[in-house]
């Protein structure tokens, strides 16, 4: 199988023109705006809350109108507003390909929604949203300091979880609707980091998330060909769909066959910030692949599988390997009665 991975580096050099946010009027209703649903928020208790028209409040207003007027250059925005105990400290960014009035639109809605609607952590003093296109984080804590990509959220992405399916006639059938039948299959994937981190932060911060897949991306996940990990400082995302606009940015990375079939791997270089790094892991791509990988196999396994049960009768079984392992007691010696031509032969009880 051959795989083609597209790598977009995002959040660089989009420009954001956008109308200075304002409060929402008496006529809005205390509703998620249809635009604007998040895929993932985080209300901190740690950070306490706040009173409704209080310092910190106002002092939030401000800062959201700060984020917006910042953001039109880059895309992205950090600053902070008022002084202690009711300092605000705070940013924004939007994805590379979601520019201009969208980006502006969407994060204006954003924060109408988290400051006058309440429709999520209302009155909270820390608060980070993630939406699909954009996210914020602000606090009463400076927290732009940190390097830390807390607080964040991974999932796996894609049809439904291949654990929850019936997978007919095969047992291992179930593949077949992720792994296709396909020479070539194609990954779009996207990462991203906030243009203040140095090249040297941004690696550091994808290395991190690279480390978590494993962690996000297992059980029912592992049979899906697509995930994302939200982060603060940095994020990722890949799918078999394409979810992005290509640009002159977009690198991608042909993979050819090995024996065998499988493919290898190819160092990926992205630019961030202007500058070439090696800032993707090789364990990113590594574990993407490794998954398509394992898929491949599952489905070849299952046309095996399914072709040794049209071709057997009524007077044999097909026995899961679980099932003869606990048969035998985890393969013990107690339970093996000797060595045959194909191997060492076990007294089963089933």
């Amino acid at each position: 199988m051959q795989l083609h991975i597209l790598l977009l580096l995002l959040a660089v050099t989009v420009l954001l023109s956008s109308p200075t946010w304002a409060a929402a009027g008496g006529e809005d209703q205390a509703v998620a705006s249809q635009e604007v649903n998040p895929l993932h928020y985080n209300c901190s208790l740690s950070g306490g809350k706040y009173e409704p028209n209080s310092t910190y409040e106002a002092n939030l207003r401000a800062l959201a109108s700060l984020l917006l007027a910042e953001a039109r250059a880059t895309a992205f925005a950090s600053d902070s507003f008022g002084a202690a105990p009711d300092a605000v400290y705070g940013i924004a960014l939007c994805r590379g390909d979601y520019a201009g009035d969208a980006c502006a639109g969407g994060l204006r809605k954003a924060f109408r929604d988290a400051i006058d609607h309440g429709v999520f952590c209302a009155g909270f003093r820390d608060v980070t949203v993630y939406y699909d296109e954009h996210m914020f984080r602000f606090s009463g804590e400076d927290f732009r300091a940190s390097l830390t990509n807390a607080p964040g959220r991974g999932y796996a992405t894609g049809e439904a979880g291949f654990g929850e399916l019936d997978v007919g006639a095969t047992r291992l059938g179930l593949v077949e609707q992720q792994c296709r039948s396909s020479p070539d299959l194609v990954i779009f994937a996207l990462v991203q980091c906030t243009p203040d981190l140095s090249p040297a932060g941004c690696l550091s911060c994808l290395s991190g998330i690279a480390s978590q897949m494993p962690r996000w991306f297992t059980g029912a996940a592992d049979y899906r060909l697509g995930g994302r990990i939200l982060g603060v400082r940095c994020n990722l995302r890949y799918e078999v769909d394409r979810f992005f606009l290509e640009s002159n940015e977009t690198i991608k990375i042909h993979m050819p066959k090995q024996k065998g079939g499988m493919s290898k791997t190819d160092i990926a270089l992205i630019t961030i910030s202007g500058v070439v790094t090696p800032v993707l892991p090789l364990i990113l791509i590594g574990f993407i692949v490794k998954k398509i990988r394992d898929c491949k196999l599952r489905r070849e396994l299952g046309d095996w599988e399914k072709t040794v049960t049209e071709e057997i009768d009524e007077r044999f079984s097909l026995y899961p390997f679980s099932m003869i392992r606990d048969a035998t007691e985890n393969f013990s010696a107690e339970n093996r009665l000797g060595h045959g031509s194909f191997g060492q032969v076990y007294r089963v009880v089933l």
